[in-house]
Order: C-alpha cells, then structure tokens, then sequence
C-alpha cells in the first residue's frame, strides 16, 4: 500500500514539466529523458486513474483522528444500477495502530439527484489519545492517554437544494468505550484524574444523537482550492439513553474563504471556526466530546487536544505560494481559545501559532503536506498529513 500512496505522489510529481526537465531535453538532442519516459508511461497506463478507481478496489490514505500518525488502508466500492445504488466498504490502520472500519451505503438518490439517504456504520479504536485536563489552565504536566473505542451507526439525508447548498439531517447511535491509554511515555488518564474532574471517565453510557445541518461552498475545487468558500453550521443534540446522566447539545460553526492574490499560485486562505456545547443543571458533558484546540487542524503549535472546554474559537490564516506546478510553501498563523463560558471567548490570553507548511498535490486535490509550527511557548511541532489543512 506504501507503494500505491508513492506513486500517487510521484506521479504528480513527474506529470509537471519544470524548465529544467526541458532544459535537459535540448542537451540531450532531443532523446527522451528519464523524467519525460516516466511521464508518457504515467499518462499513457492510466497510472493516476488506477490507483483511485470509480469502482473496485482503492487504497485508503488517512481518515482518522488528528494525532493518530500515518494511516493506511483499502477500500472496495461500487455502484449499481446505474448509479442509483453505491456501496463503499474500507478499513484503515496507522502507525499509532488506530483503527477504523466503514461500511456507507447510499440506498436512494432521486429528484434529479437532488436527494440522498445513506446509511453509514464505523467501528473505530484509538488507543492512545490525549488529555491535559479542563479548560484554559490546563498544564502540561497532566498530560496522560486513553483509549476509546465505539460503534456509531448513522442515517443521513441529503438535500442539494442547489449545486452550492446543501441542508441535511443525521439521526444515530453511539456506543463509546474509554478504557487504559496504551502511550508509554505518560500516565494513563485514571491515574491522573477522577470522574468529576473528567466527566465520563467511570461510566459510559450509550447515546441516541441526532443532527441539522447547513453547507454552503463555493470552492473552484475541493481538495485545492484557489477561490471561493466553504461556509457549514450544524447543530446537534446527545441524549444518554442508559445512565441519563449525560445530555447535552452542541453547535459548530465554519468558514473558510479563499482569495487568489496574483493568479491560482498565490492564494490567501483564512478559516475560522468555533464550538459550544450545553448541558442541563443536572447533566454533564463527557470529557471526550469537549471541542478542543491543539494540532493539525486548529492551533499547529500546539500538541493535538491540549485544550479542552465547552466554548472554543480558533482562526487559521495561510498564504499558499505555488513554488513549483505541484509543491506549494505555504507559511501560516493560528490563534484559538477555550472557555468555559461563551463570554470567556475574547482576546485575552489567546494561544496563537506560526509557521510554514509544505504541500505535495496534483491540479485538484493535496496528496501530502507537513506543517510546521511553534510560537505557543509549547516549543516546536511537527505535523505529517494527507489531505489538505483546510
């Protein structure tokens, strides 16, 4: 599978047509060079096209939670009767041995494709996520793992009410497991902390869970876009169906915009984003469902999950520079904050971050990219990641 993902990126690589691969050609007297061999072998085997299949089997590349390393996988998908049907069953492992399985069925799509309905099952286990504590005063020192584990099992139903809007709702059902973090190299989460100051960390209950949401985008391309928005809010509600100790609702909110500055190679991309979850009096909110900042995608100098609380904000702001056809440089700042209180959102004490990224990509979408930020007095941290930032 290694091979499969380094031959997406090579063959990205190898598809431009640099100046000096044309410098070479003329000194050589017009002989076909290595580089050009590899191009017209890449375009005329359909290289490309079969590692990412429309049907059969496919390679799976990340997917998982930010912090659990490098992810790969397979996956097998198909559509029937003309489309009408689509079935996608994949796996994925990391480094980390996190795990997931998915199985997605779309079982209707009608009204001139306008709607959807989809059945969605994950198994995941991540065996070594992090926990420093509640709220913005939370040390490094406290820093221990858990392990959770669970079964979701989803419906979704989509309406395209435009080829820019999308609504739609999720109804599901959640079976969570929080049990010993396997990280050596720290203290698991019940030998630093107790229920009350981890709320779910003694019992876990199973949730009934249920969603509305609201998409707007825009965007010239998905996976790399040099124009246009993506604009989602969505709001859900969790209700413990078991202990009845744990219900809660939560809103999350997004925008990201992008904006060519001297063509598709100069881009600014900015984003931001917040979270706020609500209990009742007589309720708790389980310490793994906190919104958080920390990581790959929110404050980058920052480890993943270093803060957690009921009310965060963070912003990302990135110039991608187009240094070569398919690498970009693209040097960024990160600012985030958690509280307790929606009002303990302000600009007092914010965690910010800089630094600068690279990216590995073809035309339309981000094979690779490593980012590297620090300013967070955390010191300097490294990120190695599919897909793009944002």
């Amino acid at each position: 599978m290694w091979l499969s993902i380094a031959g997406l990126v090579f063959a990205a690589l190898l598809t431009a047509s640099p100046a000096s691969a044309q410098a070479t050609d003329a000194q050589a007297g017009g002989k076909e060079t290595f580089v050009k061999k590899a191009q017209r072998i890449i375009k005329e085997k359909r290289i490309v096209e079969r590692l990412s299949p429309r049907d059969g089997l496919y390679p799976r590349v990340g997917g998982l939670t930010t912090g659990s390393g490098m992810a790969l996988g397979a996956g097998y998908r198909r559509h029937l009767f003309e489309d009408r049907l689509f079935a996608d069953a994949s796996a994925v492992i990391s480094m980390k041995n996190y795990k997931s399985i998915d199985l997605k069925a779309r079982w209707l799509k009608a009204w001139d494709d306008r709607i959807e309905l989809w059945t969605n099952y994950r198994y995941q286990s991540f065996p070594e996520e992090d926990f420093f504590g509640i709220g913005p005063g939370a040390t490094s020192e406290a820093r221990s793992s858990y392990k959770i584990a669970g079964n979701d099992v989803t419906s979704r139903g989509l309406l395209h009410i435009q080829p820019w809007l999308t609504v739609g709702a999720d109804l599901g059902y959640y079976s969570p497991k929080v049990g010993h973090g396997l990280d050596s190299s720290m203290s698991s989460v019940e030998e630093r902390f107790t229920d009350a100051q981890a709320p779910g960390l003694g019992d876990q209950p199973n949730f009934m869970h249920h969603s509305l949401f609201a998409e707007v985008d825009t965007r010239n391309v998905h996976g790399r876009p040099s124009r246009g928005g993506f604009y989602r809010a969505s709001f859900s509600t969790w209700d413990d169906t078991t202990l009845q100790q744990f219900n809660f609702r939560r809103f999350d909110g997004e925008a990201a915009h992008f904006i060519p500055i001297a063509g598709p190679r100069h881009v600014a991309a900015i984003r931001v984003g917040a979270s706020y979850v609500d209990s009742a009096d007589s309720d708790r909110v389980p310490f793994y469902f906190l919104p958080y900042i920390g990581g790959s995608d929110t404050v980058r100098g920052l480890v993943e999950f270093r803060y957690r609380d009921e009310n965060i904000a963070f912003i990302n702001a990135e110039y991608r520079w187009g240094v070569h056809k398919y690498v970009d440089i693209a040097p960024f700042f990160d600012a985030g904050k958690v509280g307790q209180d929606w009002h303990d959102i302000n600009l007092q004490k914010v965690k910010t971050a800089y630094g600068v990224g690279v990216r590995a990509h073809s035309d339309s979408h981000v094979f690779f990219r490593t980012d590297i930020g620090t300013g967070s007095g955390e010191g300097v941290n490294v990120f190695l990641k599919f897909g793009t930032s944002f």
